[in-house]
């Protein structure tokens, strides 16, 4: 399904079902990516810029000036899906999170996955959100060497949640897309 048509279809996107058909159509659109970091590593106040590849970007995380990246994917000059990476200096931790969004710039779905020394456990969670509020979560931890799921969040760990960004122009980033 062209994402075009399915803006029109998926307006308000505020079933499970809508919204899982919704993100299906835009992980398999033609889309462009733009490549943000904060370039503050792990000191002070961020520092978001513009990278102008993945490659660039990957060279400033492995240089360990950037922690906290992002891919912005466009279809059609709309914002549809924000992947941000967050990171410790350690390598202790790591979060992907993968915000899709409505072509109104509106939160539908966001998609965590955290693993972690700390509790040596690994998250995964889902929401859906309509109206900014989050419905239809699913949430799994497992253990990190033996993919075993377990009962319960390991007593030792860290924050689970990934930031909540339920706008485009929520993102940290946000500044930085006017540009262009």
């Amino acid at each position: 399904m062209i994402l075009a048509a399915a803006s029109l279809l998926f307006a308000f996107l505020s079933t499970p079902a809508q919204i899982g058909s919704y993100v299906k159509s835009v992980e398999h659109s033609k889309q462009t990516h733009r490549f943000f970091g904060d370039a503050s590593g792990d000191h002070g106040p961020a520092k978001w810029r513009e990278y102008k590849s993945k490659a660039q970007l990957d060279t400033a995380a492995g240089n360990g000036k950037v922690y906290f990246a992002a891919i912005a994917s466009f279809n059609k000059s709309k914002l549809v899906l924000a992947t941000l990476t967050q990171s410790s200096p350690s390598g202790d931790w790591a979060r992907f999170t993968d915000y899709f969004f409505r072509p109104d710039g509106t939160l539908a779905k966001r998609d965590q996955n955290l693993s972690t020394f700390y509790g040596n456990y690994t998250m995964h969670k889902t929401e859906m959100y309509v109206g900014g509020k989050p419905f239809g979560e699913t949430l799994q931890y497992r253990d990190l060497d033996s993919h075993k799921i377990l009962r319960k969040r390991p007593e030792q760990g860290i924050d689970d949640e990934a930031p909540i960004y339920r706008t485009t122009a929520a993102l940290p980033f946000a500044g930085l897309l006017r540009r262009k």
